[in-house]
Order: structure tokens, then C-alpha cells, then sequence
């Protein structure tokens, strides 16, 4: 689905009976890259916004999880195609356009979010916020880590015991959702230039989860709703939409 956000209209974009995640806007907004259960796996396709046939991209034969775009227009994928274990999803690139897809030297990759210019990320090494209760401090703690492709350098955010889980990268600043306050899954940003990392939101009654966005607004889900936040003004907003139906499944029956 997508939605118009100064209307609330909500339109559908597919209707195939397989799954279908990790939707992703391309940076020119015009495409959308998913995850599609289409033909018995799970492979990356890319469907025009304004709808279409989706065109599918890879044939790994593994799980292939759409994670971002990259600055220059590529599709970046996880997959634990080509992985050393088979238990760690590594990181892959591919044309919209098609052809052969591009394997990088990352082998542990579960969530990412590429710098401005595109030479670095970044990532979790392991997507333990997907199955990690609150207030977890574990063995898969998650950490929020720095690759520079060019330097072939990593770094991490200092941390604790707290959990740090799908960066977004924002102009000079990476913002997160962590729990280290309130035992909740708040936004956190982090400056990369001054090191200093700020708590942004305060909810004390449920968890931001699935963060996304752009370099002006932030989207997550709540509390089964979708909130925005405005990165100038940190102002965050209940996303209103609508959805043109008949509502036939939500009628009173006997």
C-alpha cells in the first residue's frame, strides 16, 4: 500500500497472494523495492510507485531481504546466500534495471543505512529486535556499528548493556531505537561528527518499532499506529489515513 500524506488516501499497490515486506522508496521516489514470496522464495523485486508488474531482480535461491537503497540507485539486500555458515545473512547490492547481483565483503548485516555519499554504513550484525524481549541484555545485544567501504575500517557506538536497532542515517546524524531509558524502545540520535548521542522521543507505554524515512521525517509504528516525526522541529504526529472500502470482512455476522 501506499498514501498520499496530505489526504490520508490510502491506495494498494499488489494483490498477490504471496507475501510481500520490506517495502523501500527509491531515492527518487518514483520505485518501490520489496521482499516477494511470488515463486517459492523469497527474492528482491521493484514495482513502479504509481503500480504496475513487479520485476523481479534476484535468483539467489536463499531468503533475499530488502534493507535499503544506496545513494547511487542500487538495491541493497541480506541474504544468507554465499554466507560462510548459512547462519548469517550477508550484504548484497543489484541493479533496479536487472542483472547480476553484487556480493560485498560484509557476511553479518541484518539492518543498514547508508551514509549521504554512500561509502559508509550504518548497521546491526544481528537483527535481534525482531525476537528479543524488553529490556534485554544478551548475548545478541544489539549494536549499532560503522563500515567504511574505501578504508575497509568498522567502528561502534559505545554501549553498555542497552540495545541499539535500525540506524537511519540522517545528514550528520544516525538516529536508532533504544531502550537504554525506560526500559522502552525509544529515538535516539546519534551526531557522528561530535559523538554525542540524545535521547528524541520519551514513551514509557509502548515500543517504536520499523523506523524508516527520509532526511526531513522519520515513520515508525507504535502502538499498532503510524507516527511521524519531524526531524527539524521533533515534533511527532499520529499518522491519519484512509482507506477506500466496503469494509465487507468487518460486518456483523451471525
Amino acid at each position: 500500500w501506499v498514501m498520499d500524506r496530505k489526504d490520508g488516501q490510502a491506495r494498494r499497490l499488489t494483490s498477490h497472494l504471496g507475501n510481500e515486506n520490506y517495502p523501500r522508496f527509491s531515492p527518487d521516489g518514483k520505485h518501490i523495492a520489496f521482499t516477494g514470496t511470488y515463486d517459492g522464495n523469497a527474492d528482491v523485486f521493484v514495482v513502479d510507485v504509481d503500480g504496475g508488474e513487479p520485476k523481479r531482480l534476484t535468483f539467489t535461491g536463499s531468503p533475499d531481504l530488502v534493507l535499503d537503497w544506496t545513494p547511487d540507485g542500487k538495491i541493497a539486500f541480506r541474504t544468507p546466500h554465499g554466507s560462510p555458515t548459512q547462519r548469517t545473512t550477508t550484504l548484497w547490492t543489484v541493479s533496479p534495471n536487472g542483472g547480476q547481483a553484487t556480493k560485498t565483503v560484509l557476511d553479518e548485516v541484518a539492518d543498514l543505512s547508508y551514509s549521504p555519499d554512500g561509502g559508509t554504513i550504518a548497521f546491526n550484525r544481528n537483527n535481534s529486535h525482531q525476537f528479543n524481549w524488553r529490556r534485554y541484555r544478551g548475548g545478541t545485544q544489539g549494536k549499532v556499528a560503522f563500515y567504511n567501504f574505501a578504508k575497509n575500517t568498522y567502528e561502534e557506538i559505545p554501549s553498555k548493556l542497552e540495545n541499539r536497532w535500525q540506524p537511519q542515517w540522517v545528514g550528520g546524524a544516525v538516529y536508532y531505537i533504544g531502550d537504554k531509558d525506560f526500559g522502552t524502545r525509544n529515538m535516539w540520535k546519534y551526531d557522528i561528527a561530535s559523538k554525542r548521542e540524545t535521547r528524541i522521543t520519551s514513551f514509557k507505554d509502548a515500543d517504536i518499532r520499523a523506523p524508516g524515512g527520509d532526511d526531513k521525517t522519520l515513520i515508525w509504528e507504535r502502538n499498532g499506529y503510524l507516527e511521524t516525526l519531524d526531524i527539524a522541529s521533533g515534533k511527532v504526529d499520529k499518522v491519519k489515513a484512509f482507506i477506500g472500502s466496503d469494509f465487507v470482512v468487518s460486518r456483523p455476522q451471525l
